[in-house]
């Protein structure tokens, strides 16, 4: 199943593919003023105007776990290892979940200037990916415990436009980047060398999109469809 932040109407949606049907399970009283979403197994945490807030989705109940100042400067949140990480233009924030909830805002990045000014989104596995927009073209950092490591993107046919949106997660083997100037999504190993890409006009109105390796399938966010693609 899929799971939609609709952030125009401030509710939270589960879409099932296989059914082409959806259900709200959450909405405004529940959520608040909407931005952004991150799932793990089993939850879905929202940041709103109320903080961010942790669903439940087998018995559909939210709950505020943590006030989040950065309601403002935040660009993206994600979850990994039943933490929260929230990206910023300046840094990257931590919330570890502990045995009753999650503990407080920790500082995640090392080094106070990572360069992070023109930050889009990111992606988190083993390591966190953040896609930045530079000089009118998208470019990869990489994160690895709060340290900028060196990434190069090897023999790309032509460069990436200048908005998108990074994917991957621990159970991806790749890193997809829609690019959306260029329509198209870039599949790249995590080495950085280019493997294949998928070119299509729908990619250039997307604005999410989530991979399934193993059920062989890509679906995008484009208006108020899904949409999917085989891989």
């Amino acid at each position: 199943r899929l799971v939609v932040l609709d952030s125009d109407a401030d509710r939270l949606a589960i879409v099932d593919p296989a059914k082409k049907s959806g259900e709200v399970i959450a909405g405004k009283a529940d959520l608040g003023k909407t931005k952004l979403m991150a799932t793990y197994p089993g939850k879905i945490t929202v940041l709103s105007d109320k903080g961010i807030i942790e669903c439940s989705i087998s018995s559909i109940q939210c709950s505020i776990i943590a006030e989040a100042k950065e309601i403002d400067t935040a660009i993206d949140m994600k979850m990994f290892a039943g933490n929260i990480y929230l990206l910023t233009q300046n840094d990257i924030f931590r919330y570890q979940v502990t045995d009753g909830g999650y503990g407080g805002k920790q500082k995640w990045l090392s080094d106070a200037d990572s360069g992070l000014s023109q930050s889009l989104n990111m992606a988190i596995d083993a390591y966190v990916w953040v896609l930045e927009a530079q000089s009118s073209k998208l470019e990869i950092r990489k994160f690895t415990r709060g340290v900028r490591e060196t990434f190069e993107i090897l023999d790309l046919d032509k460069p990436f436009g200048s908005g998108g949106i990074i994917y991957t997660d621990p159970d991806v083997e790749m890193l997809y980047v829609l690019d959306r100037d260029n329509g198209r999504v870039v599949v790249l190993e995590k080495t950085g060398a280019y493997k294949f890409q998928y070119q299509f006009d729908q990619a250039k109105e997307a604005t999410d999109f989530v991979v399934d390796e193993k059920g062989g399938q890509m679906y995008l966010l484009v208006g108020s469809k899904v949409l999917s693609v085989k891989l």
